[in-house]
């Protein structure tokens, strides 16, 4: 995973008025890309209420919504490299 932005609050973190994190992420081993795959990497987002409360607390995903706009071909093209996800809550 490589941030862009809205990364893993740590120790220290501060509450931030934002809930979207970017990132690049990629499968360690690096494996081809198809739909299954792609579902698993949109499952790596941590809450987002870790973000606006600054740091860890009781939470877990109410429902997750993930659009696919890549077709069978274009997976393919990617092979093992990254892909760019972003992760936004509305409420909380």
């Amino acid at each position: 995973m490589r941030f862009a932005e809205g990364p893993f609050p740590g120790e220290d973190a501060q509450p931030s008025l934002s809930a979207t994190t970017t990132m690049w992420m990629r499968d360690n081993a690096q494996r081809r890309v198809d739909y299954p795959a792609l579902a698993a990497l949109c499952d790596i987002f941590f809450p987002r209420v870790f973000l606006r409360r600054g740091g860890f607390i009781a939470a877990g995903t109410i429902s997750a919504t993930s659009y696919f706009h890549a077709d069978q071909h274009q997976l393919d093209a990617l092979g093992g490299d990254y892909v760019l996800g972003t992760a936004h809550a509305n409420r909380f």
